[in-house]
């Protein structure tokens, strides 16, 4: 059975959903919107709030907007190709990936994952393993905590702070780097 076409006021609010996203790619990508600001914009005819509701829900339903509450609450753009690696994940996969995501290039402990998501330990391992296998995440190892199990998105480098720069090979100190440059100098 095929499904309805769909209304007036969906019609509506997707024109304006696209609107005020195509407007939020023309800022930084850590810039946080909130209402005033998407009001502000001058998509949302008579700053409806009812209608800026529905359009904010869509966006985050397609995983186009992220909310963030820092005394109030906002929401941030995610670029396209990124809301699509969101799209396909469960609700737990989603949690943990956001986690990596906001790690950048220090990438994320285990432990910090499962202590900010609260996840029972064999939901968050699965959730991992899921992430794996979709190529969304590798694990890598730092040179500041050898020992801990760390996560970064799998299109990421690690920073030099995890890596060790030009002083670390396979994370080991690179003794012989360090005496050929101190037999130059």
């Amino acid at each position: 059975m095929a499904s309805p076409p769909p209304s007036a006021q969906d019609a509506k609010i997707e024109i304006i959903k696209n609107q005020v996203y195509e407007q939020c790619l023309d800022e930084e990508p850590d810039t946080v919107f909130r209402q005033q600001d998407i009001l502000d914009m001058g998509v949302i005819p008579d700053s409806d709030a009812a209608l800026l509701l529905a359009v904010t829900q869509r966006l985050v339903d397609e995983k186009l907007f992220k909310m963030v509450r820092d005394g109030q609450l906002g929401w941030m753009y995610r670029p396209l190709e990124d809301a699509i690696k969101y799209r396909g994940l469960t609700h737990e996969q989603e949690m943990v990936y956001s986690l990596i995501d906001e790690s950048h290039t220090e990438g994320i402990w285990s432990k910090t994952i499962k202590n900010k998501t609260a996840l029972h330990e064999t939901l968050m391992r699965s959730a991992l393993k899921a992430l794996e296998t979709k190529r969304l995440i590798s694990d890598m190892k730092s040179v500041e905590h050898p020992t801990r199990k760390m996560y970064i998105k799998s299109t990421l480098r690690p920073s030099e702070k995890a890596t060790g720069g030009a002083w670390y090979t396979d994370n080991e100190l690179d003794e012989a780097f360090i005496e050929g440059l101190t037999g130059v100098l």
